[in-house]
Order: structure tokens, then sequence, then C-alpha cells
């Protein structure tokens, strides 16, 4: 690779040494050492911090050439997990080449898994977020469509769930990763067809959710798992909005939605709904008064009850009614 434009402290190293060989020699020579020779860790360290600081540069807007390159480079080389923030780090800094190139990388990696589901709609689901930032919303829909048939198997080890409910069961139960095709294809702009396929958990939504959360249905989550509710109930205290927490705990009392009565306690304290906190930690405290329990569950609920009552004050007081 060319290094030509790569400086550090003032300094361009150019011509036609290799970047690795290039930014160690730099490094030694930063140190005060003799021997300009590295070890190969030595230099992965040092070419990772290089993409962290082209990653901080791009994600404040400046384009670099080689910086990009690099964020990207390491992007392909590392798992595809959690590729979502490099990832706006170069929409940031308006690296449009360079995400294209990536979602075409990961589309040949997903049509190359060879039968491994898991694999292959993580990679489907990647490259259509990565043609989505890059701008090109028909390649984004067309990768998150191939993506959508493989679901099941990722899902359930099978070729089909005929069910629409019980694939939303799923879908909430999921840690996203195996439904990460619906999302995608729901954040390229094909929002209806992504829901009626009954793969987007409403937990895998609200995270995401960009929108006024006066836009989103609560139902989405109730038609899920309460499986991760405590991840919901994190996303509804951190966007601070007592309205929208107010439709979601009126959505989980009429869907029957199975929490516990601690989270039910909060939510209605993020909601100001001051009259029905003391019934769910009365709640709580039947369950340690009950003596068909073992004795030792006594504690665990009577500490439950204590942690309701005091987040309930916290979040009242920051929200008067």
């Amino acid at each position: 690779m060319d290094a030509g434009g790569y400086r550090a402290q003032d300094r361009e190293i150019s011509g036609k040494d290799d970047l690795l060989a290039a930014a160690a020699k730099l490094h030694a020579e930063e140190q005060g050492a003799v021997d300009f020779s590295v070890t190969v860790f030595e230099m992965a360290d040092i070419t990772g911090k290089d993409a962290d600081i082209a990653e901080s540069r791009l994600r404040r807007g400046v384009y670099n050439v080689e910086g990009a390159k690099r964020v990207a480079h390491r992007l392909l080389g590392d798992s595809v997990f959690g590729h979502q923030y490099s990832l706006e780090s170069l929409r940031r800094g308006g690296a449009t080449k360079e995400l294209q190139e990536i979602g075409n990388v990961w589309l040949e990696r997903a049509r190359a898994t060879h039968g491994d589901a898991f694999e292959a709609v993580t990679l489907y689901a990647a490259a259509s977020d990565a043609f989505r930032l890059a701008g090109d919303k028909e390649a984004a829909v067309m990768a998150a469509r191939t993506g959508m048939p493989l679901i099941p198997m990722a899902l359930d080890d099978r070729a089909d769930i005929p069910s629409i409910a019980e694939r939303k069961r799923l879908a909430g139960e999921d840690n996203g990763m195996r439904v990460a095709p619906a999302l995608a294809l729901f954040q390229a702009g094909k929002e209806q067809e992504a829901l009626t396929s009954g793969y987007v958990s409403g937990l895998d939504l609200l995270q995401y959710w960009e929108r006024p959360l006066a836009d989103f249905d609560p139902h989405w989550i109730t038609d899920g798992s309460p499986k991760w509710f405590d991840v919901v109930l994190s996303e509804v205290l951190d966007r601070d909005d007592p309205a929208f927490a107010a439709r979601l705990y009126d959505a989980i009392a009429e869907a029957s939605f199975d929490i516990e009565p601690v989270q039910f306690a909060v939510l209605a304290a993020a909601a100001g709904k001051a009259d029905r906190i003391e019934a769910h930690i009365n709640g709580i405290l039947a369950q340690a008064a009950d003596r068909s329990r073992h004795p030792t569950d006594r504690p665990y609920y009577l500490l439950q009850a204590a942690r309701a009552r005091k987040a309930a004050e916290t979040l009242l007081a920051h929200h008067p009614r």
C-alpha cells in the first residue's frame, strides 16, 4: 500500500513503504529505540491506534482517504458484530465510497457462508446498513430482503415459521442478531414490509428509533416477549418521556404482558402514575409474605420492594405531578 499522505507530528512519510512498516519505524524513532524492528502485535497496536484517530476525525466530519481506508480495513478485518458505530463514523466523514465497498464485501461474504444461516443473516444485515449509510437505498433493501428468508433457520433451525404471533414471540426473545435483516429492512425504508414479516423486535426498534416517540407504537413491544424488558425499561428511562412511558404502561396493562412487579412499579413512576406505584409495590410485598415460598425468597422480595420505592421516589421528584 502506498503510504503517501500519512502524517504524524507534522512529518510526512512518503514513498512506497508499507504503511505498517512505516508506522512501526516512526513509533520506534519516537520512542528513541535503536532497533526499528517491532513485533506483529506491536504493529497491530500502532495501526489500531491510527484507526482510532482516523475514526475520531471522521466522526467530526473530517474526511481523509487514508484514514477512511484504515477504518474500513479494520471493520472488514474484525467480527461484523458491533459494526454500527464505525459505519456511522464513516457516514459522518462523507466516506461514501468506502461504505459502498464495505457493503459489497459483506454481501459477497454473506453469499459465501455455505449454509451457516446465523452468519449469513448477520452479514446481509450489516451489508444493508453499509449501503443505507452510503445513500444507496436500492442496494440496502436488496441486501436486507436477501437475508429475510434465512431468519427462520437462524432463529429456530426451521425452514419456515408460518405463525406471525410465533415469529413476534421468537423475535422478542432474540438478542437482535438472528432477526437483523428485518430491522435493516425497516431502516432501509420498507417499514410496513418489515413489520408485516413479524420478525421486527420492538426492543430493536426502540433502540434505533430516531423519530419522536409519539410515532412509536407500544404494541410493538407487547406483541413480543418480556424476556428483555429490563433493557426496554432502561431505554424508556434514558429517553425521559413520561407521555411515552404512560402509553407503554397502558399497553402492557391491557395486554397482560408478564413483566415483574418491580418493573411495573418503575414504569408507573416514569409515567407519573403515582396512584399505581403502591399497588405494584404491595404486590411485591405480598410475594414476600407468601408462606408457600421458600424462606430465603423473602429478603429478595423485600429488597425488590425497597428498590422499586426508591426508584419511584427519584423519578417522581424528577417529574412532579
